[in-house]
């Protein structure tokens, strides 16, 4: 009888051990190749004409980075600028990781919006939709040192039948991070010691509005003395608001030798008004020698469509002349906000000894008059006649004057002959009204030199959007909601037929 045979319990054969052997390895492999991936990685830009790489400047930039380089989002999720943005910045901390960067939505993080809108001052508000936007879009940051980037200055869009789009993100953010490294600003010094209202006064009269405005344009201010030399060493441009007494001749000397050392020179003096009539401002002398004289008068408008209601004509709605400087303020496009001038005074052509011609900035229409008596101004009811001593229109309300200095410098002179443009009531208009407020920015800008990075290459343009007709919105609407529809529920009912006609069998097997 032979004895039982002892059983065995197969193991797993050589092939099987290879094969897990093998899976084992590739896992390791895998990990490995992972994590020298995420050490040692390299960007592919493969978008058309190099959308998302960034220029030899930039990259310079970057590589001088010494200490880290804030940068917060204020983008909502679904804002298309949003994500654009986040792309570029993907390059830049790519190449730099000196870079930080926030991203706050204000819709789905108020309190983390509002922390950042405390910080650094900012303006909100909400769009038709509901959705919460600043006005800077986006904040770069070096220590106390910021540098403010608003919506615009990251696409400029071309009007016309194919709306094209020229990203500028990589401009705007490179200027930003090499302006918060230098620590180089514009500076406004306002001038004090003539009834000029503060810039830290709040009030309809004040200048803490215009104040506001320059800084979240990124220039610095400050409060001088015209008399006292050295206090305008340090300053861009000097900013005469608002003043309610004349000037000495010697502050009107000071303020000579500033422009002529190349530097800006704006002026907004209305009437200054006494018993005794429209007082000289002591600048005349100044402001001659540049071809533009300023009269002791006042402007009157009559109009009806230009002027605003209940003013009795001293408050109306200016014409904009064609200059870089009101770029974007055009009357030709009803788009483009207004320019209300309130108590202005006339500015004319005057022959210089020094050979300098300005130009016009803004006028009053050709109906306007120019009034020198002001004795019964407080009895008007309404935009009162023209008188045989009152000057006919057109007037000139803005004038600019620009001379070549030494050095191959120039000096540039803006003259407004209203105070009250640079006013807080003037940033409180409505937006379409807000034309003086953005012009006084764009004075200030000008005059300060301010110059967009030239060695930073412009982006390829891109389709900005789709012109869609309403024939094609109603065909597209029918495809989408019958069409697409009607055929998955055709074929659903095709699958349905065939699978009943065959009694449930699959195709192949037979009962």
């Amino acid at each position: 009888m032979n004895a039982p045979r002892e059983s065995r319990v197969p193991g797993p054969s050589r092939g099987r051990l290879v094969d897990l052997a093998a899976v084992v390895a590739a896992f390791v492999v895998l990990v490995l190749v992972n994590v020298v991936a995420a050490r040692h990685w390299k960007r592919i830009d493969a978008s058309t004409g190099g959308r998302w790489t960034l220029s030899p400047a930039s990259l310079a930039t970057l590589a001088a980075l010494e200490e880290p380089v804030h940068v917060t989002l204020l983008f909502g999720a679904s804002d298309p600028l949003g994500q654009s943005v986040r792309h570029t910045l993907e390059a830049y901390t790519a190449a730099s990781r000196l870079v930080e960067v926030e991203s706050i939505d204000p819709d789905r993080d108020p309190l983390a919006f509002e922390d950042v809108r405390r910080r650094y001052t900012l303006e909100a508000g909400r769009t038709a939709d509901g959705r919460v936007i600043a006005d800077a879009s986006i904040v770069v940051s070096r220590g106390d040192r910021a540098w403010f980037i608003a919506a615009s200055d990251l696409v400029e869009v071309s009007t016309g039948d194919d709306m094209r789009a020229r990203p500028r993100e990589e401009r705007a953010l490179t200027t930003a991070i090499r302006r918060v490294l230098s620590g180089d600003r514009t500076v406004a010094c306002f001038s004090t010691g003539h009834g000029e209202a503060s810039v830290d006064d709040s009030g309809a009269q004040g200048l803490e509005a215009f104040a506001t405005t320059l800084k979240k344009s990124n220039v610095e201010v400050r409060s001088v003395m015209l008399a006292n030399a050295a206090s305008l060493e340090a300053c861009s441009l000097v900013v005469v608001a608002a003043p309610r007494e004349a000037f000495t001749k010697a502050e009107g000397l000071a303020l000579e030798a500033f422009a002529r050392s190349g530097h800006g020179v704006f002026l907004a003096i209305g009437p200054l008004l006494a018993e005794s009539g429209i007082l000289e401002t002591g600048l005349e002398a100044f402001l001659e020698a540049r071809g533009i004289g300023i009269d002791p008068t006042l402007v009157v408008e009559t109009v009806a469509d230009r002027v605003v209601a209940g003013s009795r004509g001293l408050r109306f709605r200016a014409e904009v002349a064609e200059h870089p400087v009101t770029t974007g303020l055009a009357e030709s496009l009803a788009s483009r906000p207004l320019v209300v001038i309130d108590l202005a005074r006339t500015l004319r052509h005057v022959p210089s000894a020094r050979g300098v011609s300005a130009v016009d900035l803004l006028h009053s229409s050709p109906q306007a008059f120019a009034l020198r008596d002001l004795r019964d101004v407080g009895a008007w009811r309404d935009v009162p006649p023209r008188g045989p001593s009152d000057v006919p229109g057109p007037h000139a309300l803005a004038m600019l004057a620009e001379e070549k200095v030494e050095g191959g410098k120039v000096a540039r002179v803006v003259v407004v002959g209203s105070s009250a443009i640079v006013e807080a009531r003037s940033f409180a208009e409505p937006v379409q009204s807000r034309g003086g407020a953005f012009l006084t920015e764009s004075i200030v800008a000008f005059l300060g030199g301010e110059l967009p990075i030239v060695d930073v290459p412009e982006k390829q343009e891109i389709a900005a959007g789709l012109r869609i007709t309403d024939e094609a919105r109603a065909s597209i609407g029918r495809y989408v909601l019958l069409v697409v529809p009607g055929a998955f529920a055709a074929l659903g009912l095709a699958i349905a037929w065939l699978r009943r006609s065959r009694g449930g069998v699959p195709r192949g097997k037979t009962s």
